[in-house]
This record gives structure tokens, sequence and C-alpha cells, in this order.
């Protein structure tokens, strides 16, 4: 409850502001990939293949601050006092979405994402094979703008959850 989270400790405080700032790093990172696909497609085969490749890099590791989120976000609950706990619906049902979300990832973006990355770097190194791979990457393109999709659906889910479930409980705690 309310009460409880004010007077939560300072470990609590620190362990939620670096989870905040794990979603901001990995998952904004992550949201912006699409504009870098956008600016690659317009560009000659080399360039497009390096802005591709630098994108992957950075989501490379924002990849591992959102492991991380996972991590300090059950760190958080365990630290909590019991302010927030795993029963509650918006902490268990986040945990859900955000193995699903996980589960994409692994077996539709991040296999597309490095054929892409494969694809392009042959296209750069040898412009002839454009037209061999211009199918493959077309079907490339389509999965990760639709698995890319679910995951940013995802990730608003995960947000609106925890933002009206707190919002919720302050408001029915400071009717009591």
């Amino acid at each position: 409850t309310v009460l409880a989270l004010l007077q939560t400790t300072t470990l609590y405080k620190i362990v939620v502001t670096v989870h905040i700032l794990c979603a901001i790093v990995g998952i904004g990172t992550m949201v912006l990939n699409g504009v870098y696909g956008a600016v690659a497609k317009k560009r000659p085969a080399a360039e497009g293949s390096a802005i591709v490749d630098a994108n992957y890099t950075v989501s490379m590791i924002a990849e591992k601050f959102i492991y991380a989120l996972f991590v300090t976000g059950v760190i958080a609950v365990l630290v909590s006092k019991d302010a927030v706990q795993f029963e509650t619906t918006w902490v268990w049902l986040s945990t859900v979405l955000y193995v699903a979300a996980i589960g994409i990832s692994h077996a539709v973006t991040l296999p597309a994402a490095r054929s892409t990355k494969q694809l392009l770097a042959e296209v750069a190194a040898d412009p002839a094979k454009g037209a061999e791979h211009g199918p493959e990457l077309g079907r490339l393109d389509k999965r990760l703008a639709a698995s890319s999709s679910a995951l940013h659906l995802l990730a608003a889910v995960i947000v609106v959850l925890m933002v009206l479930d707190r919002k919720s409980t302050r408001l029915n705690s400071s009717h009591t």
C-alpha cells in the first residue's frame, strides 16, 4: 500500500531508479530501430549496410539493459518491504508480458536483424547480389516490422499496467 511504499528504503528507491533508467536506455533505443532501417533503405548499399551494422551494435548493447530491466524489477519487489508484491496483478502480468516479449525478440526479431545485417553486408561487398537478396530482404523487413510492432505494443501495455495500477492503489488507499 501507499504507506508501506512511503516507508521503503533508500535501496528500494535506488533500485527503482536504475530500473527506470534501464527501461529508458534499453527499450528507448529499440523503439527507434525502424527509423534506422528506413534511412538505410534510402542509401546506397555500402552506406545502408553501415547504418544497419551500427544500429545492430547499439541494439546489442540495449539488449543488456532490457535484461537488467527484469533483474532490477525483481530486486525492487524483493526490497520493497511488501509495498509491491509478486502476487499483484500488474507485477505478475508484466512479468508474463516481458517473457513473451523476450520470446518474440529471440525467435523473430533478432534472427531477422542478424540476417538483414549479413545480407546487406554481402550486397555492399558485391552490388550484383542486390537482385538475388532483394526478395529475402523484403521478407525480413516485414518480419522485423511485425515483430517490432508487437514488442512496442507489449512494452506500452506493461507501462500502462504499472502506471494505472499504482495510480488506482494511491486513489483507493487515500479514501480509507
